[in-house]
């Protein structure tokens, strides 16, 4: 077995190893670190709705976070949190066994059938939504005849 040596010549330069995440990187700042920053920073100003920026800057202060530590603020954290946790926990009780039930324990042939039914709710706001613009765009409905009077 012969070892083969690389021809002496221009070297090619290569780019630093974090210029692939540089991008990634310059948008993490842009949308993420900036807008965090401006609301930290707006959070000490206080609120001056007589200027195109509505936050004064002149006179920091710390009201707002002391608003957020009442004891309002709290009760309704805990609420949210007990719900949240309170919706999750009946998710999981109903959709993992019907997930289960669909994937294993269904023919083939009802597989689509039961997949379908646990995915059709999903989209009865929606469709919902579309039916009830029917009635103001009907041809005789307010908007049709919003648009003749014009």
């Amino acid at each position: 077995m012969t070892a083969t040596v690389a021809p002496e010549g221009r070297r090619r330069m290569r780019a630093p190893k974090f210029a692939l995440a540089l991008p990634s990187i310059v948008w993490y700042i842009a949308f993420f670190i900036i807008p965090i920053a401006l609301v930290v920073v707006y959070s000490f100003g206080t609120k001056d709705t007589s200027k195109l920026v509505p936050v004064d800057f002149s006179n920091p202060s710390t009201q707002s976070y002391v608003e957020v530590f009442d004891e309002t603020f709290f009760t309704v954290f805990r609420s949210t949190v007990r719900i949240a946790i309170t919706a999750t926990l009946l998710c999981l009780l109903i959709g993992l066994p019907v997930a289960y039930f669909a994937a294993f324990k269904v023919s083939e042939k009802w597989r689509a059938i039961v997949l379908a039914a646990v995915v059709v709710p999903s989209f009865t706001s929606f469709l919902i939504r579309t039916v009830a613009w029917r009635i103001p765009l009907a041809p005789n409905g307010n908007v049709s005849k919003w648009l003749q009077d014009l």
